[in-house]
Formats: C-alpha cells, sequence, structure tokens
C-alpha cells in the first residue's frame, strides 16, 4: 500500500513538472531580447550612450577608490547620471530615439564627463579607511 501511494505521489510529481515546462511557443516572443524592441538605426546611439554611462560610472568609482572625489561630490555626480539615466528611460518609452533626443543624452554625459574630470582634479581628498592616503 505504501509502494503504491509512493509511486503515485512520485508520478504526480513528475508529471505536473512536466505540464509546467511550457513547451511550445511562448507566449511573450521578445521577452529576453531587450534590443528585439528597438529600432536598428538607434542600436549605434544607444551603444555610443550606454559606452559613455559605463566611463563616467567608471570614473566615479575610480574616484572614489582613490580619494579624489568626496562623499558628497559623488552623491551629487551618481545624482546627475542617475537623472540622465531617467531622461534616457522617457525618451525609449516610444521605442526610438530621434536625433534631438540622442544630440541631448550625449550632450549631457559629456557634460558629466567633464564635471567629474573637474571634481577629481579639485584639491578636495576624502580621507577615509577606504582611501588611499595622499601627500599634500
Amino acid at each position: 500500500m505504501k509502494n503504491t501511494i509512493t509511486v503515485a505521489a512520485f508520478f504526480l510529481l513528475f508529471a505536473t513538472g512536466a505540464f509546467a515546462q511550457g513547451y511550445g511557443k511562448s507566449q511573450y516572443p521578445d521577452r529576453g531580447r531587450e534590443n528585439s524592441r528597438i529600432d536598428p538605426r538607434d542600436r549605434q546611439d544607444l551603444r555610443q550612450i550606454n559606452d559613455l554611462k559605463r566611463q563616467a560610472r567608471l570614473r566615479i568609482s575610480d574616484g572614489i577608490a582613490n580619494g579624489t572625489l568626496t562623499n558628497r561630490e559623488s552623491i551629487r555626480l551618481l545624482n546627475e547620471l542617475e537623472r540622465i539615466q531617467i531622461k534616457e528611460r522617457r525618451y525609449l518609452s516610444n521605442r526610438s530615439l530621434n536625433n534631438r533626443e540622442t544630440r541631448e543624452l550625449t550632450q549631457d554625459l559629456h557634460i558629466l564627463i567633464r564635471g567629474i574630470h573637474y571634481e577629481k582634479a579639485d584639491s578636495e581628498y576624502e580621507r577615509n579607511r577606504y582611501s588611499q592616503r595622499r601627500n599634500y
């Protein structure tokens, strides 16, 4: 009796697992392929914008690690980068970028990168246990 119940339980367990796999065509054909929703002409522009965002993030993290950016400066710069990312998401809500939007995003990112350079070059240094000691 116990063996039959155990066999029936295993059968039900594996049968329901097999039906839950969802074989066949997906209900959401574009799921997992983010770029398929974007116009192919905009992909090059988005690649450039993503490279600029990556460069800005890298420079901010280097400034934090080296101690050349203070906590207040890094928070302000990261908030500015977040503002640019929100603007990009708003522009991409219609799945394409026009020339004005692309130009505005790249201009904002270039201004941010220049601001990061300026803040890293000024004479304020963060002194904490994570940054390297500087000789003044």
